[in-house]
């Protein structure tokens, strides 16, 4: 009883307070708060809402504003109607201690699929620092409190990852199983720098067997680039592939990896090249097909 009293208190702030709904100059709009949590916002995003806003002539979903007519929620529509020329704006406004204008700008944003996983981050970081819990957090915004474990995560993302939002969020997708097997991996070349790899890399684990990310990690521990598109298509159509388990002998092995390296093959789509080029000599030596 006394950690919902405590709750309660801390969330009086919230209802505090009366709105207004208003039709601004869009020039008396004083820019985007720091407080708003979108700080990441594609160019090409701002570019499709101008056109849309174009077309409206106003923005039908009203802008968040506090007192000092700074953008709390909306700050991509702001942005975008300054782009398409747009002379005012609905907006509905009120006073705001700080603490107010982190959570407007997250309550509107959140059910948002867009807003960046980095965002969600120093949005939940904030909301810590200012003395809340993961659960009142949670409940603040209407989620799970595990949803808000994951966004204080971002720092466990890595650096390749946290470069795109699809990577990002792909990563935070991933079970705790999958994550533990492609981390180690992801802090190799090709992967910590080129996202393309790394993206494959996780549709490998998720979609394909284990021994399938076992033998690309033993390949870049050999020092290999592995063939990702080889890995991939055998994690999308395992029934067209058959598994051999083959032993080399360690001073082969040696001899096949300094080739593979030259190649620019990982070891499986190494060995499987070699075999396709010495494989019809072969079978026209034994006439298993006529020769030329």
């Amino acid at each position: 009883m006394d950690e919902i009293n405590e709750m309660d208190e801390k969330l009086k702030w919230v209802t505090s307070g009366d709105w207004e709904l208003i039709k601004i100059d869009i020039d008396e709009i004083k820019g985007i708060s720091p407080w708003n949590v979108r700080q990441i916002a594609p160019e090409m995003e701002i570019d499709i809402l101008a056109n849309s806003l174009k077309v409206a002539g106003i923005n039908i979903v009203p802008i968040v504003l506090d007192e000092n007519n700074e953008v709390i929620a909306g700050g991509r529509r702001y942005l975008a109607a300054k782009r398409a020329g747009i002379k005012q704006l609905f907006a509905i406004r009120k006073p705001m201690t700080d603490k107010e204008r982190l959570v407007y700008s997250m309550i509107e944003n959140v059910v948002r699929l867009d807003l960046h996983p980095e965002d969600k981050f120093n949005f939940a970081l904030k909301m810590r620092q200012m003395g809340f819990k993961v659960k009142e957090i949670a409940a603040i915004l209407g989620v799970h409190r595990l949803t808000v474990t994951e966004w204080l995560k971002w720092h466990d993302i890595p650096p390749i990852l946290q470069e795109t939002e699809e990577g990002a969020r792909k990563y935070q997708e991933l079970s705790q199983r999958i994550r533990k097997k492609v981390r180690p991996i992801l802090k190799k070349e090709p992967f910590r720098s080129d996202i393309d790899s790394a993206m494959k890399l996780m549709d490998v684990a998720e979609k394909g067997p284990s021994r399938e990310v076992e033998q690309i990690q033993k390949e870049t521990n050999l020092g290999l680039r592995p063939n990702m598109d080889y890995h991939e298509e055998i994690a999308e159509h395992q029934e067209e592939y058959s598994l051999h388990h083959i032993r080399f002998r360690k001073d082969l092995e040696e001899r096949l990896t300094v080739l593979f390296r030259r190649m620019g093959h990982g070891f499986s789509d190494g060995v499987i090249a070699l075999i396709e080029e010495i494989l019809p000599e072969k079978e026209k030596e034994y006439g298993i097909v006529p020769a030329d």
